[in-house]
């Protein structure tokens, strides 16, 4: 075969492939293009997509996909033209109104995005991909509520549908309706034995609710699972601070830093589990090393505090209760406690102003309300120290320390009987030795006061059959045979 024929066979092919792909069919190409696509071969998706429009320019599913396309490309503005123009000839197509809410979603405009949601909700009300992306948004705008609503819908046509039991646990949990979230992450358990997230769920909602140890046995069955879990590891840690198992608590967060060595949210807890044993030194450490990584954490600061205090550290303490109350005014606990160093350097009005604060921001803060009535006794003010130390007693009625601090209300109000009954309440409820010893001194300076000088030395020799301590014991001594020869005399 001599050149020139060759040129002319290979013309020929040339034409004879150009023929077969202008006889390619629009699903051949629209098949190819979701390959390309699935590939991740965007550019090459939408050349196909394209090819396929050319040849059927009434197909509105070729349009969706290629706007799908655009949109995984980030090319908004030609994705919402192929979304719009699919939904002129298909205004019935709830899979166009939620690819096109998630395009306005992905370019943050979150009102256009709902409203092509509820679009596509429209058209089918089971379309669970969109209730999901609608609960979503609604759930990062706050309307708790409305997600909660578009994920029970999901549920009442898929009722162990596992995504949307176990985001209706979350949600509750954000509700601070523990029951509820229990129900639904049992229900994801029941799917997915093995789902973690249900199962710390499980243990994020017993604590909660305040049960501590139910919690750590939801936690320890999550850890079997994956024992590797840093999220779960810090959470057992938390609950066992609450439970006083504070060696415990230290070695799940020390496995969870070794797991994640960047974890902020390990390292504060190590710090409140190493308080907890009293290793202050150390726990400052973790808390240095927790806010390096995060400094806007109001918590890291105030604990932080509450450890330099107990090193002696108070100006150090001064400066972490000041910045947690840059990043949190309300933060009660850092008001009392600042209120606290006040009032050890002689700053009464201060300490006042600090432990109003702290009780008008949180109403139900014992530790603020004792401490502003103490410093309201120390004002003299018995009659205000009664109304705050009041509520703090129904608070907590069994906190020997309130009763104690009312009784010395009552007492500075000249009300004997009532100092007594709330002393000898206080009595029942303390079980140290040398706490007893003086709470019996307190009854006997009562009764003394109220002129009953047998109940007074009865209550004053209990005291000092307590007391360990030589000066109290002397004194408590002074004042038996003080008031035993004055009964003598008389």
């Amino acid at each position: 075969m001599t050149r020139d024929a060759t040129i002319v066979v290979v013309m020929i092919a040339l034409m004879c492939l150009n023929a077969v792909a202008n006889a390619e069919s629009a699903e051949a190409l629209f098949s190819k293009a979701v390959k390309a696509e699935q590939a991740g071969d965007l550019d090459n998706a939408i050349e196909l997509y394209t090819r396929a429009h050319e040849k059927d320019p009434e197909n509105a599913g070729i349009l969706n996909n290629r706007g799908v396309a655009y949109t995984r490309q980030g090319n908004y503005d030609k994705a919402f033209t192929d979304f719009d123009q699919a939904l002129l000839l298909n205004p019935e197509s709830a899979g166009t109104y939620n690819n096109r809410g998630m395009a306005h979603q992905d370019r943050g405009d979150v009102n256009r995005a709902i409203d092509d949601f509820t679009r596509a909700v429209e058209v089918d009300s089971e379309y669970q991909q969109a209730l999901f992306n609608r609960a979503a948004l609604w759930a990062k705008t706050g309307n708790l509520d409305k997600a909660i609503r578009d994920l029970q819908r999901v549920l009442h046509v898929d009722v162990k549908n596992l995504k949307a039991n176990l985001v209706l646990g979350k949600l509750y949990l954000e509700q601070r309706s523990p029951d509820a979230a229990l129900k639904h992450f049992s229900t994801a358990l029941s799917v997915d034995p093995g789902c973690v997230e249900a199962a710390r769920g499980k243990g994020d909602a017993y604590f909660l609710t305040g049960k501590f140890n139910k919690a750590i046995e939801e936690y320890s069955r999550a850890l079997e699972r994956i024992p590797g879990d840093p999220k779960t590891l810090i959470n057992r840690c938390s609950a066992s601070i609450r439970v006083g198992e504070f060696q415990k608590a230290v070695t799940d967060c020390q496995d969870a830093i070794r797991l994640d060595p960047v974890s902020s949210e390990a390292l504060y807890n190590l710090g409140n589990a190493l308080s907890g044993e009293a290793r202050y030194a150390e726990a400052v450490e973790a808390f240095d090393r927790a806010i390096e990584l995060d400094a806007r954490q109001a918590m890291y600061f105030y604990n932080r505090g509450l450890a330099r205090k107990m090193l002696g550290n108070t100006d150090k303490a001064l400066f972490d209760f000041d910045s947690a109350l840059e990043l949190d005014p309300k933060l009660a606990g850092a008001l009392n406690s600042r209120g606290a160093i006040d009032l050890e350097r002689g700053n009464r009005e201060r300490a006042l102003e600090q432990f109003s604060q702290a009780v008008n921001l949180d109403r139900t803060n014992v530790a603020a309300r004792k401490n502003l009535g103490r410093a309201l006794l120390a004002a003299s003010q018995p009659e205000e120290a009664v109304r705050v130390l009041e509520t703090a007693s129904e608070l907590a009625p069994k906190d020997a320390s309130v009763s104690e601090l009312l009784g010395d209300a009552w007492l500075a109000k000249e009300r004997f009987d009532r100092a007594v009954a709330l002393y000898t309440k206080a009595l029942k409820l303390e079980p140290v030795s040398e706490n007893r010893s003086r709470l019996n001194a307190r009854i006997g300076l009562a009764w003394e006061r109220a002129g009953k000088r047998d109940k007074a030395i009865r209550s004053y020799s209990a005291a000092l059959d307590q007391s360990r301590d030589h000066i109290l014991k002397e004194a408590l001594r002074k004042k038996i045979d003080a008031l035993t020869f004055d009964a003598r005399g008389r």
